[in-house]
């Protein structure tokens, strides 16, 4: 169950218009309705806000998987799959068999966030995905570093995917860095920018640590820089980094 099903159903038991919720939390009704809806995802505490706000309890629960032979056995398949081959398989089932097209292209998300040097990291589904997951997603998931020139380079990047104005202005936006995840609707699919991943301070925490510095005296090779992302998937090498790829 998604965040935006267990709000929408504590609104509804709790016979609740999204006004009334809005007003409860001292928050805007379109905030309440982009958490219903998906439009944005709430962090951990403002989804248990709200479900208190309606009169109930979030639960969470730790337990055992259970065990899922079909499930093992499809993720050794794909741990036996090249990264380019799992994407690839993703895209394939993305496919709709009348228009023999997806809307989801992280190709042309990927060459756009290049192109415009902009630093991030790949996360969420399609991290997995490029990981082994068999899960499917429509969208990518990036921590984007929160330096001033870095988010003029993303909103250069999805003008270029042709995201809505209000996206541009929201990148840009002082709040961005304290604020929720961000979901922006482009050409190629859905492309959601997450400031701090719970748990995280954010970009900062998902870089790949320099290595120590050699011996004094000792000659070192320098290690080639990172290819990008969206070129090492299309080669048929494996890629140097597919997870933390960092442009700058």
């Amino acid at each position: 169950m998604t965040s935006a099903q267990i709000i929408r159903e504590a609104r509804l038991k709790a016979a609740l218009t999204q006004t009334e919720l809005a007003e409860r939390l001292g928050r805007d009704r379109a905030q309440v309705a982009r958490w219903e809806t998906g439009g944005q995802d709430p962090s951990f505490e403002n989804l248990r806000s709200v479900v208190e706000a309606c009169g109930f309890v979030l639960k969470l629960e730790i337990a055992e998987r259970e065990q899922d032979t079909l499930l093992d056995n499809e993720l050794d398949r794909s741990l036996l799959q090249a990264p380019q081959q799992r994407l690839q398989a993703l895209l394939d089932g993305l496919v709709d068999g009348t228009t023999k097209a997806t809307q989801f292209d992280p190709y042309a998300q990927l060459e756009a966030l290049e192109r415009h040097r902009v630093g991030y990291v790949v996360i969420g589904a399609l991290a997995r995905v490029i990981h082994g997951s068999s899960e499917v997603t429509r969208g990518l998931d990036i921590v984007p570093s929160l330096r001033e020139d870095n988010l003029r380079y993303l909103a250069g990047a999805i003008e270029d995917l042709s995201a809505p104005r209000a996206a541009l202005a929201a990148i840009q936006a002082p709040e961005l860095a304290e604020g929720e995840p961000l979901t922006i609707g482009t050409s190629a699919g859905r492309l959601r920018v997450v400031p701090k991943p719970w748990g995280t301070r954010g970009y900062d925490d998902f870089r790949t640590p320099s290595a120590p510095p050699p011996p004094h005296g000792a000659r070192t090779r320098p290690d080639p820089p990172p290819r990008p992302l969206h070129r090492a998937l299309r080669s048929r090498r494996r890629p140097v980094a597919y997870f933390n790829y960092q442009a700058r």
